[in-house]
């Protein structure tokens, strides 16, 4: 019996190359497992050994999501999913180095702004809030005009900064939103993004106050006009007296003194002070304008009034008020009790014929003693 020759033919097989794309993902997201078997290797089934899970057998070309990916390997997110893979031809080749899914669960940050609405010089503050697992020293702000800008989590901008961020000009609405980065190894994972928050950019104008007229009494009137810019349509003005707070009234309003006097907790005579401003609405929020300059109206008490009206009048030509000339001296009938007394009346008489160089009118003042 011939013997029989055994031939044992040993068959060296390359390792598959595995890529996954991304490799990093939410629970919600899916990625592509993809495991290359060399050119000369046609299989239409591979292996994917998942080192916490145990192997399952799919395409070559397999997607899948994160919660299936944390099924398999048995983990919950955040988790680091290692995975290889292997074929079968005729015998199973060797693994296929490993490779790394990260599945996180990142949540998006909050994003506050305040003020809401801001002037050009005015400065609003961006705070985008990660979630309490997360810490990051930077966050990305978006706006919807004007691509991304990295900063601090909690940033301070002025107006026109924000405007030229956006890519826009005032009077304008600017949308932005935020998210951070958390890294993976060597990758870097974007959070999602906040929802939009607006920053309203205005360039309100002050109004200007005009007080007419001026200087009243209590019992008199003075009106008050805060006029507004022309592209400004509001309805009430905000009157502001410096030592009384704010009243609401018409834009055209007219006080008497006294009200005056109780808006601003002063007593006549006094000197009120008075500016002016208006709000404009932006969506649910009030901006107030600047302040106009101030108007003062001064108050006179009536009692005072009338004596400045007595004390201004004009003695005539040729007297004065506190010397008068004496005429003969008579001893009066108090004589006897008083030597140094005498008693003097005044007599203002009008001359019938006044010389022609005499003013029109002239009044002469006598002393006649009794």
């Amino acid at each position: 019996m011939a013997g029989r020759l055994l031939f044992v033919i040993l068959i060296s097989l390359l390792p598959p190359t595995l890529t996954v794309n991304p490799p990093v993902i939410r629970e919600t997201d899916s990625v592509t497992l993809h495991c290359q078997t060399p050119p000369s290797v046609s299989v239409s089934q591979c292996y994917f050994y998942i080192l916490s899970g145990g192997t399952r057998v799919f395409p070559c070309l397999k997607t899948l999501t994160g919660t299936e990916l944390l099924l398999m390997s048995q983990q919950s997110s955040p988790a680091q999913v290692q995975v290889k893979c292997f074929y079968r031809d005729m015998t199973q080749s060797p693994e296929s180095d490993v490779s790394s899914i990260f599945i996180h669960n990142l949540r998006p940050p909050t994003l506050t702004v305040n003020p809401p609405v801001i002037r050009e010089t005015d400065s609003v503050t961006l705070h985008c809030q990660t979630p309490p697992s997360v810490s990051v020293s930077q966050c990305y702000f978006y706006t919807l005009s004007g691509g991304t800008r990295v900063f601090p989590c909690l940033k301070t901008l002025t107006g026109t900064e924000l405007l030229l961020m956006s890519q826009q000009r005032s009077s304008a609405e600017v949308q932005v939103k935020c998210f951070y980065i958390v890294k993976y190894g060597d990758v870097n994972s974007p959070s999602p993004h906040s929802d939009p928050s607006s920053i309203t950019i205005h360039t309100l104008l002050p109004p200007t106050l005009t007080v007419n007229p001026p200087v009243i009494t209590e019992t008199d009137s003075v009106t008050l006009h805060c006029q507004t810019p022309p592209s400004v349509s509001v309805s009430q003005c905000y009157f502001y007296t410096l030592s009384g707070g704010t009243r609401v009234f018409p834009c055209l309003k007219t006080l008497t003194g006294t009200e005056l006097l109780l808006m601003s907790q002063q007593r006549s005579s006094a000197e009120v002070q008075v500016k002016c401003f208006y709000i404009v609405k932006y969506g649910d929020v009030n901006s107030p304008s600047p302040h106009s300059d101030p108007s003062s109206i001064t108050i006179h008490n009536i009692v005072e009034k009338e004596r400045s009206k007595i004390s201004a009048f004009t003695t005539p030509p040729g007297m004065t008020k506190d010397v008068l000339p004496r005429g003969p001296e008579k001893p009066s009938r108090q004589a006897t009790q008083n030597e140094d007394s005498d008693i003097y009346h005044v007599y203002s008489t009008i001359s019938e014929e006044p010389p022609p160089s005499a003013l029109n009118n002239m009044v002469y003042s006598t002393l006649q003693a009794y």
